[in-house]
Parts: structure tokens; C-alpha cells; sequence
């Protein structure tokens, strides 16, 4: 688990290079998240990222699904106070209700999709309104086409689309493609 002084300073480097946005993954990889311990340590973190970031930097935190649905709200809870842009992946996007749980108590938006694979498996998610942001990934979704028709599914419910993009130049070229392609 990093400490604090380590997300601060991998902040710092960004803001150096420019970037006016951060995506932080503060929950350890390693633990099951039932420790009230583990929540306060990385919420520390997020407490000295936005105390060195001041309020023009965003700060987006993925949990990268590793806390139940009841984690992710206390551990948001303690996030309140710092402006965060949104709230990535709090628990499975399999287990939408999970997600319309914590999309509900937390007053910053979710973000989920990366995993999701065709239009089908993002209806439910849609309309149940468990998240503010979809990430299709057009490598594992379906490609462009069917990232341009989960774009438009989500546009129906004011769902802003956020493509997600670890692979390479070619899927980000083609992430790009959606992204200008895409109102939402």
C-alpha cells in the first residue's frame, strides 16, 4: 500500500507535464476491503492529492471493483470533501443494483463499463441509472460500430460516454474515432 507522500508526488509529476486531470487507484490490490483501517489509509491518500492538486486539478479515482457495494459508500462517504471528478468501478458492473446502491448515496458520479462486452450487457446498467459515465472499451466491446451504439443507448438516458483505452495506439486511435463521433 502506498502512502500518501507517494500519490502526491505521482500527482506532481502530472501536473508538471501538463495534465489538468488524474486517475488514482488508492484501494490496495492485494487486500479484501472489510478493513475500516485500509479505507482510512486511502482516503488519506485522496485527502493529499487534493490538498497538493488545490481545486483546478481533477481527481478521478478508480476502485477498479475491489470493495462490496457497502465499502465503496463508506469509503466515499470520507471523500465527500474532496471534489472528486468521479468515482470509477466501486464494485462489479455485473452486480448493477450493487452499483445503483452506491450511485445513490454518493453525490459524485460513477463511472463503470470497462469490462461490459456488446450493447446487451449495458442495457440494465442503463436503465437502471446505476452510473453517470460508461466506459465501453472498444477493443472488448464489440469495436467502433457497436461502441457507437452503446453511445447512442446511453444518450437516450443522458449517460455521458467515457471511452476506456489501456491497450495501445490503435485502440486509442479507434477510441478516438468514438470519442469525436459522440455527442454524449
Amino acid at each position: 500500500t502506498a502512502d500518501p507522500e507517494v500519490f502526491v508526488e505521482r500527482l506532481q509529476v502530472s501536473i508538471d507535464r501538463g495534465f489538468t486531470a488524474v486517475k488514482a487507484m488508492p484501494i490496495p490490490v492485494s487486500e479484501l476491503i472489510a478493513s475500516a483501517d485500509v479505507l482510512r489509509h486511502s482516503a488519506r491518500c485522496v485527502e493529499a492529492m487534493r490538498k497538493a492538486a488545490g481545486d483546478k486539478i481533477d481527481i478521478l479515482l478508480d476502485l477498479h471493483a475491489r470493495t462490496t457495494a457497502a465499502a465503496a459508500i463508506q469509503f466515499g462517504r470520507m471523500l465527500i470533501d474532496y471534489n472528486l471528478y468521479w468515482y470509477e468501478e466501486p464494485c462489479w458492473p455485473e452486480h448493477v443494483d450493487a452499483l445503483v446502491e452506491v450511485a445513490r448515496a454518493l453525490p459524485f458520479p460513477i463511472a463503470t463499463g470497462e469490462r461490459l462486452v456488446g450493447r446487451w450487457e449495458f442495457r440494465e446498467l442503463l436503465e437502471k441509472r446505476a452510473c453517470s459515465i460508461i466506459q465501453p472499451d472498444v477493443s472488448h466491446c464489440g469495436g467502433i460500430s457497436e461502441a457507437r451504439r452503446i453511445a447512442a443507448m446511453a444518450e437516450t438516458y443522458g449517460i455521458a460516454v467515457a471511452c476506456h483505452n489501456p491497450q495501445g495506439p490503435v485502440s486509442t486511435a479507434a477510441s478516438l474515432h468514438v470519442g469525436f463521433a459522440t455527442p454524449n
